[in-house]
This record gives structure tokens, sequence and C-alpha cells, in this order.
């Protein structure tokens, strides 16, 4: 998959932040489900997978997401009916 130059960007931009949510998670979640001998397992989205999750809108969360690269779309590849959400009416 090709991706858009600007989620690449909101990517690597939102990945040290990802990362420290994951570590404080993982502080406070496995000793938890050790204790409870639960399994836990975590990982981070790849790039490509976030961004086919954005293409598609497949997660209602994401669409937030994608409006916001919407409107970060160099002005000569938007579309004004669509981006305007004027086609939904």
């Amino acid at each position: 998959m090709i991706v858009p130059n600007f989620v690449r960007q909101w990517y690597e931009e939102s990945s040290a932040p990802a990362k420290a949510v994951r570590e404080m998670v993982r502080d406070l979640v496995i000793p938890f489900c050790s204790s409870k001998r639960y399994t836990f397992s975590d990982r981070l989205k790849y790039l490509e997978s976030v961004a086919e999750k954005l293409e598609s809108g497949r997660f209602a969360f994401l669409r937030a997401a994608k409006a916001v690269c919407r409107r970060a779309r160099p002005a000569h590849r938007r579309n004004p009916v669509r981006d305007s959400g004027a086609d939904r009416i």
C-alpha cells in the first residue's frame, strides 16, 4: 500500500507518545496480569496498518484522525464538495 506523506508524518509524530503510553500501560497491566495469571500481549500498529484503517474508515475513532489528515491534504488534491460534507446532505 502506498502511504500518503501526511499520514506517514502523523504516524512518525505519534510514535514517541504511543511508545510512552505503551510503557505506562505495561507498568500497570503486567503486574496485575501476572498476579491473576492472565495473559497479556501488546503491540503497536505498523504504519501500513494504520494507513489502511484510516483510508477504509473501519473504526469510528479513526474517522477523527482521518478528518485531520484530510485537512492537511494539499489544496490542489482536495475535493471541495466531498471534503465539506455537502455530499452527505
